[in-house]
């Protein structure tokens, strides 16, 4: 009656939306239009509301649930139109730190990784046109903070205010590529193991073969030079043979090193002094243009280490830098203590112990080196020198030795910046141990007897000769087989087993074994031209076993066979005639 009272009033006409009810609630709308008459009469007219308003209301309910769903979602859902950014849900602020109100009617390019952005853009064009693009596309945002994260998004073409748009659903893949990239380097580090360990186990099988050549090239270069007087024009040649064998020597020693199976002797020692000793050799070494430059930590930690491979370490690194240097330059060996923490060894890419560890550094100022050739520098044979320059052997060397070591080592270089190769090896805590002074032992036999086992012709015939000029009777057998026929045809005692650990049909530890059933007292030497107690396949030998290296000389063989017999100490008397007598 109010509205039709105000009409009256004031003559002016309004709308008057009326709702129904029906057992208290709602039942339906209708709206009033009521007017004023010229004749002053008011008038009513009425229309039933109720199905537009109920549409109305179940339009604005299911809003409300896509708006709940929508700003609720696990994952970014973004609108573009025209390269900029239409809407976008909450979940932006949770990845990437933005608000949503900040990012609306912004290019969606300026958050994205300048890398990525053209791979991104053309995407969106292409679903705009209708093309076919892939179904999930990996890309890097660029986060509040600067940040670099990955995200995966699925692209559906939409409308969107009556013009084309895309619906982007983006995932947070961040975690997932983290896992994948540390994945993809545990795998990188298996297969670079891998391969190290199949070349290091190659070149040790290769130093066998070869040290039993060399044994024979040696041995009787050796034993004819004996036997020909000072002045016959043959000694200079056979001189000369000794001297390529033990060149040779030397090759499969380096081979052997980067297997770590080159038998070693670990001291306590101070690498300052190791350093400080190299000072003149290094200054010689390198050409008057190069700068020598030594850095010596003061109160460097000491480490445990051959310090004859050390100084092979500093020499095959200054070689190296003094040849990457032709027109002069400078180099400089440092040394420091440093604690590595498991942040570091992690950004190396390797799994290694954290704690005190001392540093060995070697600069040069040469041409650097790119990532690809960085990757091959410790494989042997490997040189980016002219042919016939070097062996290839330096760095696979320093990689052999360092990892014998306990240690790592690493290059740090790029194109035009020079090379830093840094070691680093362990603090040791030991005390150092006293080094027990080499007895001069005496070669010559007493007419024990010896058993030769050896599968190498030239190699056994080398050892018969060798024992038997020092005075040894010699019985000889081309396997563990043919050494207990041998055995047990010789009726008198053998007092001495030279047998190789490596031989067809019955190895050298199997026939140890055997022998000393029916001779418990006979004596052992193994001899391999594998590394001491690391036999290939034959496995160990016993800590207590008395061990022959190849190469040998026929010098060291009688050392070893009397040594094994009982070593007697000579006086002072016997060595000067001895000495007055050769």
């Amino acid at each position: 009656f109010e509205v039709f009272q105000r009409v009256w009033r004031t003559g002016t006409a309004e709308r008057h939306p009326v709702s129904s009810y029906k057992d208290g609630r709602i039942a339906g709308w209708r709206e009033n239009f009521v007017y004023k008459l010229p004749s002053g009469e008011v008038v009513s007219v009425y229309s039933d509301e109720t199905l537009r308003r109920r549409a109305e209301e179940a339009l604005q309910e299911n809003e409300q649930k896509y708006r709940v769903l929508v700003e609720n979602a696990g994952e970014v859902i973004l609108v573009a139109q025209d390269g900029q950014i239409k809407f976008v849900n909450r979940r932006i602020s949770d990845v990437a730190g933005y608000l949503p109100e900040d990012l609306i009617g912004k290019p969606f390019s300026d958050y994205i990784h300048p890398d990525d952005r053209e791979t991104v853009a053309e995407r969106h064009i292409n679903q705009l046109k209708g093309a076919a693009v892939p179904g999930v596309n990996p890309f890097r945002v660029i986060t509040r903070e600067g940040a670099v994260r990955w995200a995966e998004s699925n692209i559906v073409l939409i409308e969107w205010e009556g013009k084309p748009a895309t619906l982007n659903f983006i995932t947070d893949i961040t975690d997932r590529k983290r896992a994948e990239e540390a994945r993809d380097k545990l795998q990188s580090q298996l297969h670079q193991a891998q391969r190290m360990e199949s070349i290091g186990i190659l070149a040790g099988g290769v130093a066998h073969d070869f040290n039993n050549l060399l044994t024979t090239i040696i041995g009787n270069a050796q034993l004819a030079m004996a036997d020909l007087p000072k002045d016959d024009p043959l000694r200079e040649d056979m001189e000369e043979i000794r001297k390529a064998g033990e060149r040779g020597a030397m090759l499969t020693r380096q081979l052997l090193i980067f297997s770590r199976r080159e038998p070693h002797r670990m001291e306590i020692l101070d690498l300052n002094d190791v350093v400080q000793d190299m000072d003149k050799l290094l200054r010689r070494l390198v050409r008057e243009s190069i700068e020598l430059r030594m850095i010596r930590a003061p109160g460097l930690w000491k480490i445990r280490a051959d310090v004859g491979q050390m100084e092979q370490v500093i020499m095959n690194l200054a070689v190296n830098a003094r040849d990457v240097m032709p027109e002069g330059g400078t180099l400089t060996v440092e040394t420091a203590n440093v604690e590595l923490d498991t942040a570091f060894f992690h950004a190396h890419d390797v799994s290694g112990e954290p704690g005190s560890y001392v540093m060995l550094a070697v600069t040069d100022t040469g041409p650097g080196m790119d990532k690809s050739l960085q990757e091959r520098i410790f494989d042997p044979f490997f040189t980016t020198k002219e042919r016939g320059a070097g062996t290839g052997l330096g760095l696979s060397t320093v990689y052999g030795i360092v990892k014998q070591a306990g240690g790592y080592i690493w290059p740090y270089s790029q194109p035009g910046m020079g090379t830093t190769m840094k070691i680093y090896l362990p603090r040791a805590e030991d005390v150092p141990r006293g080094v027990l002074e080499e007895e001069t032992a005496d070669t010559e036999a007493g007419g024990e007897v010896v058993l030769v086992a050896e599968d190498n012709p030239p190699l056994r015939e080398l050892a018969h000769k060798a024992l038997q000029k020092a005075g040894y009777q010699v019985l000889t057998a081309g396997d563990g087989e043919e050494a207990l026929r041998v055995s047990e045809a010789f009726k008198g005692e053998i007092h001495l087993l030279l047998t190789d650990v490596v031989m067809p049909r019955m190895g050298g530890q199997e026939l140890a074994g055997r022998i000393r059933t029916p001779r418990p007292g006979i004596k052992v030497v193994y001899m391999s031209g594998f590394p001491d107690r690391e036999l290939s396949h034959a496995g160990p030998l016993d800590s207590n076993a008395t061990f022959l290296q190849k190469p040998f000389t026929p010098q060291s063989l009688c050392l070893k066979v009397r040594e094994a017999l009982g070593t007697r100490n000579m006086t002072n008397a016997e060595i000067g005639t001895r000495n007055a007598e050769g």
